[in-house]
């Protein structure tokens, strides 16, 4: 009986090292209220939270800013259907140091299921675009102004 409950320990410790690793944030979140059961560093610093700060809130506690942003539909919706929705390149405003910042982020929330087949929770990948998006408008701001120059002449 030890042995089982040894290697189950030992198999969590492998899961929370795996997820931790992984090059993407992701979060694990509980029922219609999505409560954050588990959010790895990366996570944590796109919300610009702690662990601490985060786990065992619903969303809309730990991110209050993120309220009417939409974000909350969409997981709802994936709760609902179990359809999973992918965006690209989405802005979210989040606190970060105190100051509300717009980033980007492409993300996947796919719904987790019971045994019964019933909607239990969803991960939550995501990526930070900023960098990418940002880089896109500069080029796109001059392109345009080459073609008002080239225009008028």
């Amino acid at each position: 009986m030890k042995k089982n409950i040894k290697d189950i320990g030992n198999k969590n410790n492998q899961l929370q090292t795996l997820f931790e690793k992984v090059s993407v944030a992701l979060a694990i979140f509980k029922g219609k209220d999505l409560i954050i059961e588990v959010a790895n560093a990366k996570m944590c610093a796109f919300w610009g939270k702690t662990k601490e700060q985060i786990l065992g809130k619903p969303l809309s506690v730990a991110l209050p800013e993120i309220r009417g942003q939409g974000f909350l539909e969409i997981m709802g919706t994936v709760m609902k259907t179990g359809v999973t929705f992918i965006g690209k390149e989405l802005p979210a405003k989040i606190i970060y140091d105190g100051k509300l910042e717009e980033r980007y982020f492409d993300f996947i929330n796919d719904a987790i299921y019971n045994i019964d087949g019933s909607v239990r929770g969803l991960v939550l990948t995501a990526t930070d675009s900023t960098e990418r998006v940002m880089e896109r408008k500069k080029v796109e701001v001059s392109e345009n102004r080459y073609r008002t120059l080239f225009s008028r002449s």
